[in-house]
């Protein structure tokens, strides 16, 4: 396994397989997040929640009895296949930190696993292609360093930081 020179990463080819390596404060901030939206996943969809109508859009704004149809023939396999993505990944991810192997298949089931993360979250925090990450983080952990938004932008940011390793990792592909 060859890591590139001069940066980090949290994932790397080796071969056939892709392989992590997570530190203790990442594994159990991407477990907690992982939990947190199976939870989230495992409830009756709420309409009102800017993030599981990310994850279950109405898929026909201008006829709500189409979109609840098309949501009758397939939100119960489209949970089941977050749900069983988000299993994936704690299955795969040590408690405690360490190593992590995936297939290509698996890393494909990881990416969407956080990425239904990422959409949840940041949906709930009105994050858009136009936030400054860091800029609003700073202004968070200034304001109260202890509040609840100031820990969910930067758990955001650990699940883009691990989306984005092994989205490279598995493409080859840098920017």
């Amino acid at each position: 396994m060859t890591e590139p020179s001069g940066e980090f990463t949290l994932f790397v080819r080796d071969g056939d397989e892709l392989v992590g390596s997570f530190a203790p404060e990442y594994a159990s901030v991407l477990r907690e997040l992982v939990r947190q939206s199976s939870e989230v996943l495992d409830q009756p969809v709420d309409r009102t929640d800017p993030g599981l109508a990310r994850l279950f859009p109405d898929v026909y704004p201008d006829s709500l009895a189409d979109s609840a149809e098309l949501r009758r023939l397939t939100e119960s396999e489209l949970r089941g296949d977050k749900l069983a993505a988000a299993q994936l990944i704690l299955d795969t991810l040590p408690a405690d930190g360490g190593e992590v192997r995936l297939s290509d298949d698996s890393a494909g089931v990881w990416l969407r696993g956080l990425n239904d993360i990422r959409l949840l979250l940041g949906s709930r925090l009105e994050v858009d292609a136009d936030t400054d990450l860091a800029e609003e983080l700073d202004a968070e952990i200034t304001r109260d360093p202890s509040s609840p938004r100031a820990a969910q932008l930067l758990a955001y940011v650990v699940a883009g930081e691990v989306q984005d390793a092994l989205l490279t990792a598995l493409t080859g592909w840098r920017y």
